[in-house]
């Protein structure tokens, strides 16, 4: 019942029962202790100046009371009765005045709330930038304020996330799709007289632009991946590197890449998903970085850095290399053959892990990646 109507009044309605039952209490204890003050000491007592009476018992009745004494204490049953009268109208005022003042505090009082609530219920996706006035006060409608301004704001940044997630996908999905249409419709006009060599050319093409959507679906999968489905197992971080450095030999012997793996250590984890996730940093060592450049792996129980003598990072950019689709340069990433994907796949699968990912650049000079909490 009380769950069904407003905050304001629930707040009324348990002060007003609070101040009838104390009232009710306080008022029964006076006129309870009055009588017992007033009115039983008056039966005890015979005013009879000159012969001495003896004292009256409580026993007796009315009646035996001497005149004086009665005249007494009949005025003093009268004075009891309005005394009773009056207590309980004193009490009906109290308790209307204070359920009354009640109701105006707690309106002023959940002034903020109801403010707060108006505001939420005119929030949509639409503007979920808006921000809700913080009250001065330092009480607990300013801090859920102030927390529901700090989720207003997070939840706009997730959202915002995801819809240039979601046009940064369709681009990457439309260029390929727009490329192998092109060629598709080049060779319809030149049915009669295309060569075995310019079909050739156009179908190598068309296979290179599906390999890419490959590699672009299988990248937004890895973005989904679920820890619970992991097998983990224990082995060798060296390994691991080992394994990377075999599967872009040829990449690191095209610019004459030096590359040394120094300490060693085992971890717990799922090795293939670790695996794709070290392999996107060190590929961006070897597509980043310059001819007869170097790279180096240490690892060891603090924590494994893999750094390289490459072209660095722009201090404004770092904040963002983790997100998905964004390229420092996307023109150069483009044609080296990123998709922007790498970084973010290292940082979601480290986050399901539990690992820190931390990274330090100088542009001209190089970059540095420190993985911890392995």
């Amino acid at each position: 019942m009380l769950s069904k109507i407003s905050l304001r009044l629930r707040l009324t309605i348990l002060t007003y029962s609070i101040l009838v039952v104390a009232c009710a209490c306080l008022t029964t204890v006076s006129v309870f202790n009055a009588g017992n003050m007033f009115l039983k000491p008056i039966k005890a007592l015979s005013v009879q100046p000159t012969v001495p009476k003896p004292i009256i018992s409580d026993t007796e009745t009315d009646e035996n009371v001497p005149p004086t004494t009665a005249y007494i204490y009949d005025m003093l049953q009268e004075s009891k009765k309005g005394f009773t009268l009056q207590s309980i109208l004193v009490m009906v005022a109290i308790t209307g005045i204070g359920t009354i003042l009640t109701w105006f505090v707690a309106g002023k009082a959940l002034k903020p709330v109801t403010t707060l609530s108006k505001t939420v219920e005119d929030i949509d996706v639409n503007n979920l930038s808006t921000q809700i006035p913080v009250p001065y006060s330092k009480d607990e409608v300013a801090r859920l304020t102030y927390s529901f301004n700090n989720m207003l704001t997070k939840i706009s940044m997730a959202f915002e996330s995801q819809k240039r997630f979601a046009q940064n996908a369709a681009h990457e999905l439309k260029t390929p799709l727009s490329a192998m249409l092109t060629n598709i419709e080049v060779m319809e006009i030149d049915e009669d007289s295309a060569s075995i060599e310019e079909y050739k050319e156009n179908l190598l093409i068309v296979k290179q632009n599906v390999e890419r959507m490959t590699a672009l679906v299988t990248d937004l999968l890895a973005l989904n991946v679920e820890k619970n489905h992991m097998d983990i197992s224990r082995f060798s971080i060296r390994d691991l590197f080992v394994s990377i450095l075999n599967d872009n030999d040829n990449d690191i012997k095209k610019k004459n890449i030096s590359v040394n793996i120094n300490g060693e250590r085992e971890i717990n984890g799922n090795r293939f998903m670790l695996e794709r996730a070290f392999s996107n940093i060190v590929q961006n060592a070897i597509r980043y970085n310059h001819n007869n450049g170097s790279i180096i792996i240490y690892c060891s129980e603090s924590g494994i850095t893999i750094s390289d003598t490459g072209i660095g990072i722009p201090s404004d950019k770092l904040p963002h290399i983790f997100e998905p689709f964004y390229c420092v340069d996307a023109s150069r990433s483009r044609a080296l053959g990123g998709s922007g994907l790498g970084l973010a796949i290292t940082k979601e699968i480290f986050d399901k892990n539990g690992i820190k990912i931390d990274v330090v650049s100088t542009e001209n000079k190089g970059t540095i990646f420190t993985v911890t909490n392995l």
